[in-house]
């Protein structure tokens, strides 16, 4: 008789809970089916420009490197990442209190390698230049870009206080069109340690294209 009425329980338990019973050992069987790894993975960053004190907005920014990724790269690859980041804000000339966090985190980004290309006005530039810090840009590019570029070599004083080609005048680029464009010269140099000098040589290549002879 007691058996009778646990089974009775255990049949009357299964039908007020198997729906909910079926639904969990489904979900956990569709969890060990999907690649969850692949699913939470962080994309890949390929490469990185940062340019200190923009005139672009984010969102031109952003149409910017995409069009260098997708259109000129054909890189369709959504796990790759491609960043060009505007929200750096420091001064070397007037130096005020909050900039000095914000240049605490620019050298960090070269330290760790994640920054292949800086734009920024001249006073940065000459600054980093001085401690060895860029790539002779004449020395990178080809002979063709040289004698397109040759006019816009932009040259600073290096650690020995010589004078060499640390930066290009990116200022008659698509770069110079951003709402907010001041009118000051917009220069790129290439940090020494970039481990990613080929890829921003090619973006070079497509600033060429968007250059006006202005």
């Amino acid at each position: 008789m007691k058996e009778k009425v646990f089974f009775k329980r255990i049949e009357h338990i299964w039908e007020y809970y198997k729906v909910l019973v079926i639904g969990i050992i489904g979900g956990i069987i569709l969890l060990l089916m999907l690649d969850i790894p692949s699913l939470i993975a962080k994309p890949e960053t390929i490469w990185g420009a940062y340019y200190v004190n923009s005139t672009l907005t984010s969102d031109e920014a952003q149409n910017i490197v995409e069009d260098f990724q997708k259109d000129f790269l054909q890189d369709k690859d959504e796990k790759h990442e491609y960043i060009f980041d505007t929200n750096l804000t420091f001064s070397i000339e007037q130096t005020a209190a909050g900039d000095f966090d914000q240049m605490a985190k620019f050298t960090a980004l070269i330290a760790a390698k994640e920054l292949d290309f800086i734009i920024a006005e001249e006073p940065i530039l000459e600054h980093y230049a001085s401690l060895g810090g860029f790539i002779q840009l004449d020395f990178l590019l080809s002979e063709e870009e040289k004698e397109k570029w040759e006019e816009d070599f932009i040259y600073l004083a290096g650690e020995d206080g010589i004078e060499r080609a640390y930066a290009l005048d990116l200022t008659h680029t698509i770069l110079n069109s951003g709402i907010n464009y001041n009118g000051e010269k917009i220069l790129g140099s290439i940090p020494l340690n970039s481990e990613e000098a080929e890829i921003t040589q090619q973006y070079i290549q497509y600033l060429l294209v968007t250059k006006s002879e202005d």
